[in-house]
Parts: structure tokens; C-alpha cells; sequence
């Protein structure tokens, strides 16, 4: 029993560091200022490096077409979608959380009927957590990964929370960024 509890402990203690240590790199990415599409680029990397995933995005909510769409993200393979590329709501894992406002979490992708393949190796586990502000959507966090079962409830927990100060930080380079084309 003894070995088992220190290596429980252990185990959520090296959880505990990692999330406060991507939580440090998120607030100075969030303090740093600059455009949105560098705050999604930095706060992608630090989340996938941080949490040693294969893919860290963050798609914005285009509301008009009620639509995700990707401009940016990080990746272990530097394989990325391209620019621009979107995804309706009716579409993928990602899709669903935006349209539910719910985390969906796959721990084995091949048993999600939602489960959109954009990637070469497929990832087997997926966690898509919803960005919202005051109930509006804003986003979604999408993370892969090539294990299976890849996401503890404690890392989902912290996502969802971190899924909070992005909300924040996008919110505001949003509104910088309409002042910004109102200026020109």
C-alpha cells in the first residue's frame, strides 16, 4: 500500500506541476499583449509542450456562419490544417462541444461516431473543451494525442478552468482588433 499511495502521489504532484507551469506561461503569453492569431500560436505551444500532447489548437467561433475556424496552432509533427480552414458545428468532436457548450472528451477515438480525422497519424484520444465567456461562445481547445485514454479528469478539470483566462484574453484581443479596423 505504501508504494502504491507514493506513487499516486508522486503521479499528482508531477499533474499539479505541470498545470501550474502552463498556467505561468499562459499568464505571461496573456500579459505579452500582441495580435490574436500570436495569442492562439503561443498559448497552443504551451499547452501541447506543457502537457506533452501531439496537438494543441484553439478554434475561434465565427458566429455569422456559425462556423470554427482555424488560423493557427502547434503540433509535435508540424503537421497543421491549413489556414483558414473551417468546420461547421454539425462536423467532428470539436463541432459537437462548440454546439453543446460541453467538454467531449474521446478517450478512444475509433468508437466516437464524431470523431473527424484531419491528421496523419490519427490521434486515438481527443479532449475539446469549449471556450466561453458569459455563456457566449468564443471557441474551442482541441488537444490529441497518439496514447490512448490520454486525458485524466483532473487534466480536464484544469483545462476547463484555463479554458476561462483564454475566454478573457480572447475576448480582449477581439475588441482590439475591431478598434484596430475601426482606427483604419
Amino acid at each position: 500500500m505504501s508504494n502504491n499511495s507514493k506513487k499516486v502521489s508522486q503521479s499528482e504532484s508531477e499533474l499539479l506541476t505541470l498545470f501550474l507551469e502552463n498556467l505561468g506561461k499562459i499568464g505571461e503569453i496573456i500579459d505579452r499583449g500582441g495580435s490574436l492569431e500570436d495569442f492562439l500560436k503561443s498559448s497552443a505551444e504551451a499547452i501541447g509542450k506543457t502537457l506533452k500532447h501531439e496537438r494543441a489548437t484553439i478554434f475561434l467561433y465565427d458566429q455569422g456562419k456559425k462556423e470554427l475556424i482555424y488560423l493557427t496552432g502547434w503540433s509535435r509533427s508540424k503537421k497543421y490544417l491549413p489556414r483558414e480552414y473551417r468546420q461547421k458545428l454539425r462536423q467532428g468532436l470539436i463541432g459537437k462541444a462548440a454546439r453543446l457548450k460541453k467538454p467531449i472528451i474521446a478517450g478512444d477515438t475509433s468508437k466516437e461516431p464524431y470523431y473527424l480525422a484531419c491528421f496523419e497519424p490519427k490521434a486515438n484520444s481527443e479532449a475539446c473543451l469549449p471556450i466561453i465567456l458569459k455563456g457566449k461562445l468564443l471557441g474551442v481547445l482541441d488537444l490529441q494525442d497518439s496514447r490512448f485514454q490520454a486525458f485524466s479528469t483532473e487534466e480536464v478539470n484544469f483545462l476547463n478552468f484555463l479554458g476561462t483566462l483564454l475566454a478573457y484574453a480572447i475576448a480582449e484581443r477581439q475588441k482590439e482588433q475591431q478598434l484596430e479596423f475601426k482606427e483604419e
